[in-house]
Order: structure tokens, then sequence, then C-alpha cells
């Protein structure tokens, strides 16, 4: 059996170490996603690069956010962080997994997390994941015009990651009602909902309310005057009001 690596989080220790991996036309650093990155590779302290990986010069210096570092390129500065690989006695990749999030319990941040495993490394803001053709702008529309999203939509994704994480029929079903509740809720009141009727009333009154404009009024009537206050010359703002007659 194959040894699993501890599970990766989005985390800023982890992600960091992504974003900071070297920066080298010739390596293949800028094509490699985030989960390869971290199969392959691992951040450490100068003075904790290991002479196997010394002697075979496999270490590179740490860039940020794909600028190159101002290092030393004949010698190791101990504080300085650098690219090793997985095992220094082994060029097999090791297996790496990760949480998958779900919409309904973590809004954006799905859809963020599926961008930054899938996409080649870039900067990681959200907003430079957003591509000229997204009129949308949102994250979940980017995932789709990338093609993460499938032609089946997010039902579709689900099912498809609960099978290779073996989950059980039940259990997929249950993510999927999920999912759908959370969907009907985006959109607004679709369908059989329960709820009482009066709750349904006010909610679908709500609604028609906030899509509403208000009336345009006239501004207020400020008027400024001067006044002795604690015994001292102020000037004060006082809001005058018509009050209609009964």
């Amino acid at each position: 059996m194959p040894r699993i690596s501890p599970r990766v989080e989005l985390a800023d220790g982890t992600l960091e170490q992504y974003q900071n991996r070297p920066s080298d036309d010739d390596g293949p650093w800028d094509g490699m996603l985030y989960p390869d990155f971290h199969r392959r590779y691992r951040v450490v302290l100068g003075r904790n690069v290991t002479k196997t990986d010394k002697d075979r010069k496999t270490y590179w210096p740490c860039s940020c956010n794909g600028e190159p570092a101002d290092l030393p390129s004949d010698e190791i500065e101990p504080t300085a962080k650098y690219v090793v690989p997985k095992s220094a006695r082994s060029s097999e990749p090791q297996p790496v997994s990760y949480q998958w999030l779900l919409p309904d319990k973590h809004g954006d941040r799905y859809f963020y997390q599926q961008l930054l495993l899938k996409t080649p490394f870039r900067c990681s803001l959200p907003a430079t994941f957003i591509s000229d053709n997204n009129v949308a702008g949102t994250l979940r529309e980017e995932c789709r015009l990338r093609g993460i999203i499938p032609a089946g939509g997010l039902e579709q994704l689900l099912r498809d990651d609960a099978r290779l994480h073996l989950k059980t029929e039940a259990e997929t079903e249950a993510m999927v009602e999920r999912l759908n509740l959370h969907e009907a809720a985006l959109h607004g009141p679709v369908g059989e909902v329960d709820m009482a009727d009066d709750d349904m009333r006010r909610l679908h009154d709500d609604i028609a309310c906030a899509q509403g404009e208000d009336e345009r009024c006239a501004p207020p009537d400020l008027r400024l005057q001067h006044e002795v206050v604690d015994g001292a010359l102020r000037t004060v703002a006082l809001w005058y009001e018509r009050v209609p007659h009964r």
C-alpha cells in the first residue's frame, strides 16, 4: 500500500508553499497544478536541506509569488526556503488527499477550491481567476466556463466525486438533497417548501418589496441656527418635519 501523506487543506501554510515555489523557465513549475506540487515536493528551510539533496543538486530556492528569489546560487542560505523532492531517496510521487467542500456549506469557497486545484499556478487572489468572457463575474461561472462543472451541473459533479470517494447510495442522495435545497434557496422559493402559509406569504411580500423601488421624496428640511449650549454659542442643525393635521 502506498504511504498517504497528511491531508492537504486549503490553509495559509500549504497555499503559501504553493505560491512560493521556484520560478524557472526550464522547470515544470508554471504549468503544475496545486495537488501535483504537494505530491512531489515539500518546502524546507535551507538548514534542513539534506546531504542527499545537496549532492544531487535537487533543491531550488523559493520564489515570492513567482518572482525569483535574490539568493546566491552557489550556496544555501540557512533561513531561506527551498523546494526539495518529497523523498530524497525515491523518485515516486507521494499521493495527496484533499478535502472536498460542499457548496451548501461553504459557498464560494467551494468554487475557489475547484479553480485552485485545477488551474495551473497563478496569483491565488479570487479575482485573478475571472476571465474576460465571464460576464457574471462569479467563481461559479468561471468553473462552468472552464469545464470544471460538467454539463450535468453541480449534481453530476457531486455524484461523480461521491463515487470516487466510495460514498454509499444513501450518503450520495443525502448530499444531493442538501445541494438541491441550497440551489432552491439561491433562486427563491420554488416547488414544495415546508413552510406555513402565513410565513410563505410574508416571504413573498418581502421579496416583492425588495425588488421594488422606493418612491422619491423631498430632501429633509434641515435648518442651522445658533443656540447657547453649556454657556457657549454653538451652531446646531435642526430637522423640521411637517406633521399632518388630524
